[in-house]
């Protein structure tokens, strides 16, 4: 009754609190299990192509034909146990009677598809088996049916006979335990070899001069088979479907699309698929890397880190970038000794969180070249850091795992833009990298989701003979307003960075309170009145939708409501 509530068109993504690298192997298989769905017809025709070469250049072509019909039927038969048996296996293993029966359901969900596909390889496998025993005399199909069971029930061997005692108490057990099961796998099985003999009845009423009597003894000699025309022609098909399983396996997994599943929403709605990035409001952080949950930031911009801020809604990360040497468990900027700290960054840290860089500073010993590295810091890294690529591996977990979402990162930059290149690469975020134009037409977001574009990357130093084509200069992408104000009633939409050339309008709204923002500030400046109302008056005043609203502390207040309610109606 619960599936029945489901609508159809809802978006699923899969959720995992698992940490390091066991997640990053997670992400990586799905997504490898994802691109290799669609290689799954070329395997299946380029497995016939195989057979019917390998029958038709065969030595003794109906022996080869007998041997790929009894393998083609045992996998059948495989495939048929794990759905009829894997549910209810799993469900037992379960110490909570109530997970093992969600469980259940959700392997009977997953491994539905492959009853039908289990049928209709079992088909194919039974077909093969009835032309090759065709031709086989009555009686001596019946004489070697009755080797193999001897064979199978009359083993002389020790060890053969124990296997068989652990074959029969297993098939003993599950008829104990799951008896539908087993009468649904008998009635299959005796389906089966009905089939079989009704195949094989009608091959020998088409053809009757192809019954000889002859066994199948592997000593005996060659059977006197006509070298026709229908060789040549079994082996022709073989070839050529060999030689498309060999275009298929090497074309780019990316444009087998046939397999992929429909896309029906993006970034959770429906009605946002359709529209170009420019049309989407995205719910960003500023400082995104600023947050309590990492260790050691002393003044946090907000409660969550990167993966917990995707997680909830945030599709806009703006983050900091610095060169950092790692020394003991904090890092040190690495910036020119020359430099005036308290000059440089008072005016963006504020006196308190300059002085405590400098305590901590003075404190660290640690001047190796080889130990610098890229951290996401905001102006100092003594107060506050995280290693750059890991940051970017959960931001690419996340998309791996969350198909339909685009994102947009904005990356205040104290390095050059190809020592980002590099960390996007290592990482291996670059496979999700926008690549298109950094202007109008923008793309819809079912565009981007479809080619797996699905973050635009900007940064604020975009030198020259620093190109990059999937990264963009932030202020010819985006428009914003100012970013300093030190009360909710200074929030304008006056333009700053960018001008008025980009096309996509960046709308900054927090309370610059040095050296981090305040939950308290967040608390009036996020409330849904004060928000609405300045996204609305920026849209009229600038003539374009604030296609990303930055807050400090995104927990508190209405920001995601009025993302979404934006996106929903956003016209006034």
């Amino acid at each position: 009754s619960l599936a029945d509530r489901i609508p159809e068109d809802l978006t699923v993504a899969l959720e995992s609190n698992i940490p390091g690298e066991l997640a990053e192997m997670t992400a990586g298989l799905l997504q490898t299990g994802r691109r290799a769905r669609s290689l799954s017809v070329a395997a299946f025709l380029g497995g016939a192509a195989l057979l019917l070469t390998g029958v038709a250049i065969a030595a003794r072509p109906r022996q080869a034909l007998l041997r790929a019909g009894m393998s083609i039927t045992g996998l059948a038969g495989l495939m048929l146990l794990v759905v009829e048996l894997g549910g209810g296996v799993v469900q037992r293993v379960m110490p909570d009677a109530q997970l093992g029966a969600a469980l259940a359901g959700v392997w009977d969900s997953f491994t539905g598809g492959l009853w039908p596909r289990s049928l209709a390889v079992g088909g194919i496998g039974i077909l093969r088996l009835a032309g090759a025993t065709a031709s086989i005399g009555e009686a001596d199909l019946w004489s070697w049916v009755q080797r193999v069971f001897q064979s199978a029930l009359l083993p002389t061997h020790r060890w053969v006979r124990a296997l068989r005692g652990v074959v029969l108490i297993a098939a003993g057990l599950v008829g104990v335990l799951e008896p539908e099961a087993s009468i649904r796998l008998l009635m299959m099985g005796v389906c089966g070899l009905l089939a079989f003999t009704g195949f094989q009845e009608l091959f020998r009423s088409i053809f009757p001069e192809i019954v000889v009597s002859t066994g199948l003894d592997e000593d005996a000699p060659p059977i006197a088979e006509r070298r026709g025309p229908w060789r040549l022609i079994w082996t022709a098909a073989g070839v050529a479907g060999l030689a498309a399983l060999g275009v298929l396996l090497l074309s780019d997994p990316e444009t087998l699309t046939a397999a992929r599943q429909p896309v029906v929403a993006c970034n959770g709605h429906p009605e946002l698929c359709d529209r170009t990035l420019g049309e989407v409001v995205f719910a960003g952080t500023h400082n995104a890397m600023g947050a309590a949950a990492v260790p050691g930031w002393m003044f946090p911009n907000h409660e969550k880190a990167i993966p917990e801020q995707l997680e909830d809604g945030i599709r806009c990360l703006l983050i900091d970038v610095y060169s950092g040497i790692p020394v003991g468990s904090h890092v040190k900027t690495d910036i020119d000794a020359k430099v005036d700290l308290r000059e440089k960054y008072e005016p963006m840290l504020g006196e308190v969180g300059v002085d405590a860089a400098i305590r901590i500073r003075d404190r660290l010993i640690g001047e190796s070249e080889k130990d610098r590295g890229l951290f996401l810091c905001h102006g100092l890294c003594e107060i506050g850091a995280a290693p750059f690529v890991p940051t970017l591996r959960e931001i690419r977990e996340f998309l791996v795992l969350n198909p339909n979402e685009v994102l947009i990162l904005i990356i205040e930059n104290a390095v050059p833009v190809s020592d980002l290149a590099a960390a996007f690469e290592e990482s291996g975020l670059v496979d999700f990298a926008y690549r298109g134009p950094s202007r109008p037409p923008w793309p819809t977001l079912r565009e981007m989701v479809e080619t797996d574009e699905r973050v635009l990357v900007a940064v604020e130093r975009h030198g020259e003979g620093e190109a990059v084509p999937w990264i963009h200069p932030a202020f010819e992408v985006l428009q914003e307003t100012p970013y300093h104000f030190t009360d909710v009633d200074e929030f304008s939409c006056e333009p700053h960075r960018g001008g008025t050339e980009g096309s996509l309008l960046q709308m900054n709204h927090w309370i610059t309170f040095p050296p981090s923002g305040r939950p308290s500030d967040a608390v009036r400046a996020n409330s849904y009145d004060v928000l609405m109302e300045r996204a609305r008056r920026c849209q009229k005043e600038r003539g374009m939708l604030p296609n990303v609203i930055a807050v400090d502390f995104y927990e508190t207040g209405d920001l995601l409501r009025v993302v979404r309610e934006l996106n929903l109606s956003p016209t006034p």
